[in-house]
C-alpha cells in the first residue's frame, strides 16, 4: 500500500513517541536512511519532503533536507505527542 502524506507525518510523529527517553529528540539517521527512507518509492520520497516541511511549518519539528534529512522535535511537537 502506497503511503500518503498524512501517513508519513504519522510515521514521523510515532517515531518520536517511541523515543520518549531521548533528550535530544532527533530521529536517528540510521532509522531514516536504512529503515524508513530507503523503503519509500519515488512518489513517497517526494511526499516525505512535503510532509516533514508541513510539520516544520506548524512548528512541530525542525527540518534540514538532505540525504538523510535531519528531523528534530520541537517543544511544541513534544507537547503535541505526549499531552
Amino acid at each position: 500500500m502506497e503511503k500518503n502524506k498524512k501517513m508519513i507525518k504519522m510515521d514521523i510523529l510515532n517515531k518520536f513517541r517511541e523515543m520518549e527517553d531521548e533528550v535530544a529528540r532527533t530521529i536517528p539517521e540510521e532509522w531514516l536512511k536504512n529503515d524508513y527512507f530507503n523503503r519509500l518509492n519515488p512518489i513517497e520520497k517526494k511526499l516525505f519532503n512535503k510532509a516533514v516541511t508541513e510539520l516544520a511549518s506548524r512548528g512541530l519539528v525542525k527540518y534540514t533536507p538532505g540525504l538523510p534529512p535531519i528531523v528534530k522535535l520541537t517543544r511544541k511537537g513534544e507537547i503535541l505527542i505526549h499531552y
